[in-house]
Parts: structure tokens; sequence; C-alpha cells
């Protein structure tokens, strides 16, 4: 017989709504944090809606692009942590566009 856990503060939505809440106090429009973190505007408007599962590599982005942790964003608790959350004036204007298949591409 299988068991389900379910984890409090979890469900698409929620994760949904925590990312949105990050990439907005980051000063990022969807367009821009989907550049820096490599994928696609519709992603994004999907994993904010809760439609669809964001997939690992964009959490490890979170910590990149927002500068937040990606465990809130996938199990909140607590209040958001926009103390933590570095805002868009203070992100280098010069960094190399989608920071994150930079930071994140294989080594050779």
């Amino acid at each position: 017989r299988r068991t389900t856990t379910t984890v409090p503060g979890f469900s698409l939505e929620a994760v949904g709504r925590r990312l949105r809440d990050a990439r907005k106090a980051a000063g990022l429009t969807q367009e821009e944090f989907a550049e820096a973190s490599g994928f696609n505007k519709s992603s994004v408007i999907a994993w904010e809606s809760g439609r669809n599962s964001p997939p690992a590599k964009m959490f490890a982005c979170l910590r990149l692009v927002c500068n937040i942790s990606p465990e809130w964003v996938l199990c909140g608790p607590g209040p958001k942590p926009l103390k933590d959350i570095l805002l868009r004036n203070e992100i280098e204007l010069h960094a190399p566009k989608r920071v994150c298949e930079t930071w994140l591409s294989p080594m050779d």
C-alpha cells in the first residue's frame, strides 16, 4: 500500500504565488526573469499561475537571479523574506544575460 505525505504550504498555486512575489520584489518582469534564468516567458506565466511545476533548475536560478531561498518558494512558511531579496537597482546591470546558464553550465 502506497502512502503519500503532504507538505504544509505546498501546492502549485502557493509555489506560483511565492515565485511571483520573489520576482516582483526583485523588480523583474516575467520576461526579464525568463531571460535571466534561461527559460521562456510562457513557462514563467505557467509556473506563477500554478498550471505547471517549475523544474529543479529554476529553483537554483532563484538564488542567483532574485537572491532568495528556493526553500521559501517551495514550502513557505512565514512572511515574505523581502529584506533578503536584492532589489533590481542593486543587481549588476552589466551582468551577462541568462545568468543561470552561465553559473549552472556543466564544467568542461
